[in-house]
């Protein structure tokens, strides 16, 4: 088992590695260690979390729900996995 989540832990940190890379994305939201999930704030990108989600899926990767309603400060902040 612990096998198992530190495996998860390693692709979740290279994804948000991944991520961190790309213009006007900012990863993580949060700074504790992340277990599938983590925020991921798309404000600098000029997309829409709707316009986002839709390429991802298009793109067959499963995206998450907006949590931007629950952080007022930021324009989009979907969680991811």
């Amino acid at each position: 088992m612990a096998e198992i989540g530190e495996s998860i832990m390693a692709r979740v940190q290279y994804a948000m590695n991944k991520l961190a890379k790309i213009k006007g994305v900012q990863v993580p939201g949060f700074q504790p260690p992340h277990f599938k999930e983590f925020v991921v704030n798309f404000d600098g990108a000029g997309k829409t979390v709707r316009e986002i989600n839709k390429a991802l899926l298009a793109r067959a990767f499963s995206a998450a729900r907006t949590s931007a309603r629950n952080f007022l400060n930021w324009a989009a902040a979907p969680f991811t996995a």
